[in-house]
């Protein structure tokens, strides 16, 4: 399952078909048009996306607010943490993540990372006055009940990365629109 999970998600990286440009924003279908993906690179690792995924498959109001953290580091956990909770800082303050997927990519491993689903329009509320999304992870949680965690920098070669977030209301606009126009 979690290989199938793998495939899945390093097809969503690599294929999918590009529909609308919004200055630095990718918005395209993707999953067999199951996702309209609203993505832009990372500034310090571009491979890494942060990525505003809505569903075709409802009313298109709602986002998941998710990115990538692709590492080379090969710690001999890093294929276990699927389901995990991650600690990182973003926009300032300590929050919880769920790690989504960990697979082989390349000559390391990619980690989708998920903040949760919010309302478009209050998800474009909250975003649109802000110039960049800086991330640094913190821990992964091996146990978060008992607390028990592993040290992010022993898990990701690099723990931090940026997204400009120019034009992330009109390029979620214009995601939302290509869902409704299916």
């Amino acid at each position: 399952m979690k290989k199938l999970l793998g495939i899945l998600l390093i097809g969503l990286l690599w294929c999918s078909n590009s529909f609308a440009d919004v200055e630095n924003w990718e918005i395209e279908k993707i999953l067999d048009n199951k996702f309209i993906s609203v993505s832009t690179h990372g500034t310090v690792a571009h491979g890494d996306k942060y990525r505003l995924l809505i569903s075709t498959q409802g009313k298109c109001d709602v986002v998941e607010d998710t990115f990538t953290f692709y590492t080379m580091a090969n710690h001999p956990e890093i294929l276990n943490i699927v389901n995990k909770k991650i600690g990182l800082e973003a926009f300032g303050n300590k929050m919880l993540a769920d790690i989504k997927s960990s697979s082989k990519f390349l000559g390391g491993h990619m980690v989708w990372i998920t903040n949760g689903l919010y309302k478009i329009d209050d998800h474009i509320k909250f975003l649109q006055d802000k110039d960049e999304l800086n991330v640094k992870l913190m821990i992964v949680f091996k146990n978060f009940e008992k607390k028990t965690f592993w040290k992010a920098e022993d898990m990701f070669d690099i723990d931090f990365n940026n997204w400009k977030l120019k034009n992330v209301s009109e390029a979620l606009k214009e995601g939302q629109k290509l869902c409704l126009d299916k």
